[in-house]
């Protein structure tokens, strides 16, 4: 039997394909495992749902960190649960939910990472660990703000792990983080839309004076 499905997700399809479902291997090790995970979070539609089932102790960080990405750009709408256990790296597929259910008595668990390969010169080894040092903390920041205090990540950056063992504490974290993620959100929004008009300016324009705004044309260089 062939190993990689072994240890790969899980799938099946709900609804007329519209809810597609996953578990997560318990170990991350190799994309590979995430094969189909990653085709359907590339392909899917809007009116699409995704299912990641939470079973894991964690694994490869690089891995993880693709399918994070993966599940956090897809069009579809992404519903992760932990089932029991969502350790290292399953704590960072956990929290890429737009949704996302705890069990009763499932903990989560978050720690610093390992890249697991270093060079063997003494210059290559602290280049190597500053920029792991570098990398995680960009990462993690991404994956945990919101969900652990400024003052959780700085301990866990520095190797202590935390435990979240209570439903009621997780709701409150996510919730905090679900928060944060929408004031980001909106303050992106808002930089977007400086310097646009307004629907009152745009109604004041002519039809000229609105072609050239979107040709980027200068109206004081129009000729008659």
């Amino acid at each position: 039997m062939n190993d990689k499905l072994e240890n790969g997700c899980s799938y099946k399809v709900r609804s007329l394909g519209e809810q597609h479902c996953f578990t997560t291997p318990r170990y991350i090790e190799d994309i590979s495992q995430f094969e189909k995970l990653l085709n359907v979070c590339e392909e899917a539609h809007e009116d699409e749902v995704i299912v990641l089932n939470v079973f894991c102790y964690g694994g490869c960080l690089n891995t993880t960190k693709t399918v994070y990405n993966a599940l956090r750009m897809t069009n579809a709408t992404v519903y992760t649960v932990n089932k029991s256990v969502a350790a290292s790296g399953g704590s960072v597929l956990l929290l890429a939910g737009d949704s996302i259910g705890i069990e009763p008595y499932a903990y989560t668990m978050i720690h610093t990472a390992t890249y697991g390969h270093y060079p063997d010169k003494a210059p290559e080894i602290k280049a190597s660990t500053d920029f792991h040092d570098r990398d995680i903390r960009t990462f993690y920041e991404e994956v945990y703000k919101g969900f652990l205090t400024d003052g959780e990540l700085t301990d866990v950056l520095k190797g202590t792990p935390i435990y979240i063992h209570d439903i009621s504490e997780h709701k409150g974290r996510l919730e905090r983080m679900f928060e944060y993620r929408k004031s980001i959100e909106e303050e992106f929004y808002e930089e977007q839309s400086q310097g646009l008009p307004t629907k009152e300016e745009l109604l004041k324009k002519t039809k000229k004076e609105l072609v050239a705004m979107m040709v980027g044309e200068d109206d004081e260089g129009d000729s008659e």
